[in-house]
């Protein structure tokens, strides 16, 4: 088995537009009790050095392993963001290929794929060497047939000096003809149609807050921060069959790729200038926001490929009254909008916090945005002269009471030793 991988895994390409790609395998000892499989992955997986080899796992396993490495790998925090696993599911088929089944759960943010066997087995499925080359000269036969036909076309419009300047070369035969065999293989084969492996790719960026973007469903949804996904949502990216060999119609992992895809996550801010500056209508609804914040917020946007659905934090005031709220240098706004975050009725807060020596709870801060020093003001002081410099150690009531002091403790020890 292990043979067999590190063969498929590993090819010699000549071409020298392909990049070199390093691939490290490592094998874990098949263990039929549950108990102790888990045990085993979590041995291999937490031994892996990741900082040399990545985070990029492609796992080779059937579907009753699957589940129980995707938990581990949770549980070890190598399931997030910046990584990325494929999961190469061999033992399913048409019958019971349904991987949605086989997916106990997924959580926000991370990058999933599946590459599974669908394959039917019945009697009217085609298969063997013969049918292969029979498909194959029918293909070229009617591509050959189509570029004669061509061709033919072509010249009788011309005369034959244009002919001679204008025909193609043997390149551009040869491409037309595969053009011609592709097109008639896709349409027409049956060889192997029973033969396919597909892959899926989890879509779970901004999954949790699908369907939460006004603030009705945001007042009203009793959400959590477990960041695990209800409905889980897989794209089907492409598929392999042995005639016309893989077929992709999106990336295998479309996060990494094509960030949010375009998703709506909802952002809480409250109005504070110039870091945060809402604009409302009449009726209380934002029609413009702009500020420094925002414009971080937008170019994020832009980078990671989602809009911006702008949910004002004191909407949310009448839900979190229960909660207890400290009193802190923050405004209300600001400790709604952090506590809203943390019971996950928002993306991300779109809001200005001061950094402090004792951070509230809650708060991971960033790098500082701004950075604004303080001066103290004080009154200047009078101009005296140098002969009253020896009165400046103490003020003026002081001397008073220590000139008292001298002249009444004279009296004062006569009257006690009389």
């Amino acid at each position: 088995m292990v043979s067999r991988v590190v063969q498929s895994l590993t090819l010699q390409i000549d071409e020298e537009s392909a990049s070199p790609v390093s691939v490290t395998v490592f094998k874990m000892k098949h263990e039929i009790n549950e108990y102790l499989r888990r045990k085993e992955m979590h041995r291999v997986l937490s031994k892996l050095p990741v900082q040399y080899i990545g985070e990029n796992f492609i796992a080779i396993v059937t579907s009753d392993v699957m589940t129980a490495m995707a938990e581990t790998a949770r549980d070890l925090l190598m399931s997030h963001t910046m990584a990325q696993w494929l999961y190469v599911i061999s033992d399913t088929n048409a019958q019971n290929g349904n991987l949605s089944s086989l997916i106990n759960d997924l959580y926000e943010g991370e990058n999933v794929a599946y590459i599974y066997n669908s394959t039917e087995d019945h009697p009217d499925c085609k298969n063997g060497i013969m049918c292969y080359c029979q498909e194959l000269m029918d293909a070229f036969v009617s591509a050959l047939d189509a570029a004669i036909q061509d061709e033919f076309d072509v010249a009788a419009q011309v005369s034959d000096e244009e002919w001679e300047s204008i025909r193609p070369n043997k390149i551009q035969r040869r491409d037309m003809l595969l053009k011609h065999m592709q097109q008639h293989i896709a349409a027409k084969s049956k060889c192997g149609n029973c033969s396919t492996w597909r892959a899926l790719s989890a879509d779970t960026w901004g999954a949790t807050y699908r369907g939460h973007t006004d603030a009705q469903d945001l007042s009203s949804a009793n959400l959590t921060t477990t960041g695990a996904i209800e409905k889980i949502n897989l794209l089907n990216v492409g598929f392999w069959r042995p005639i016309d060999a893989v077929k992709f119609e999106d990336v295998l992992f479309p996060h990494i790729h094509h960030g949010f895809r375009g998703k709506e996550l909802p952002i809480i801010t409250f109005h504070n200038p110039p870091w945060t500056i809402l604009q409302r209508n009449e009726s209380g609804a934002i029609v413009k926001y702009s500020g420094l914040i925002f414009d971080i917020v937008n170019q994020l946007a832009i980078n990671k490929n989602f809009t911006i659905k702008v949910i004002l934090a004191s909407i949310l005031k009448k839900d979190l009254a229960n909660d207890t709220i400290a009193d802190t240098m923050h405004g209300m706004d600001a400790k709604l909008t952090m506590m809203a975050i943390a019971k996950g009725q928002g993306a991300l807060a779109a809001a200005s916090f001061t950094v402090l020596s004792d951070p509230m709870r809650g708060i991971n801060y960033t790098m500082p945005v701004s950075i604004q020093s303080y001066a103290f003001m004080i009154a200047r002081p009078r101009e005296l002269s140098r002969a009253l410099l020896f009165l400046l150690p103490f003020t003026s009531d002081t001397w008073v009471c220590l000139g008292l002091a001298v002249i009444l403790m004279g009296p004062t020890l006569y009257i006690i030793h009389r």
